[in-house]
């Protein structure tokens, strides 16, 4: 098996274990998940880079809590917290991973309440984890 087939399994494998520590344990256990074999590869810039992304690559969620987890934080306790609706847009945006096949495929229109990160989420997280 190729390095690179290695990596992508291993970052399937870790993306498996965030999800499921999120739904059991919150997103602390999701985020420890995730950057638990970073000390691996801590040593070697190539190899931690070429992790991040082979986790982000097709997972919005992993590169929201690796690399916008400031823009999670609620101003209020200074926690991160997800609720359903942030998981569901971002079930929504791996849709994107597929070619559009009809020019606005993937409009839509999201109505929430003020302070839900839908400005956030939909113009900042999700448009950069696409680019």
């Amino acid at each position: 098996m190729s390095a690179e087939r290695r990596v992508e399994r291993q970052a399937r494998e870790v993306v498996r274990r965030m999800r499921k520590a999120l739904r059991r344990e919150g997103v602390g256990a999701a985020f420890a998940e995730l950057v638990r074999p970073l000390g691996v590869v801590a040593h070697d810039p190539d190899a931690a880079a070429e992790y991040r992304r082979a986790v982000t690559r097709d997972d919005p969620l992993a590169f929201a809590l690796l690399y916008a987890r400031h823009h999670l934080r609620s101003s209020a306790d200074d926690r991160v917290t997800l609720s359903e609706v942030h998981l569901a847009w971002v079930e929504a945006a791996r849709d994107w991973l597929e070619p559009a096949v009809e020019p606005y495929a993937y409009r839509r229109a999201e109505v929430a309440p003020r302070e839900t990160g839908k400005s956030t989420w939909w113009f900042l997280i999700l448009p950069l984890w696409a680019a």
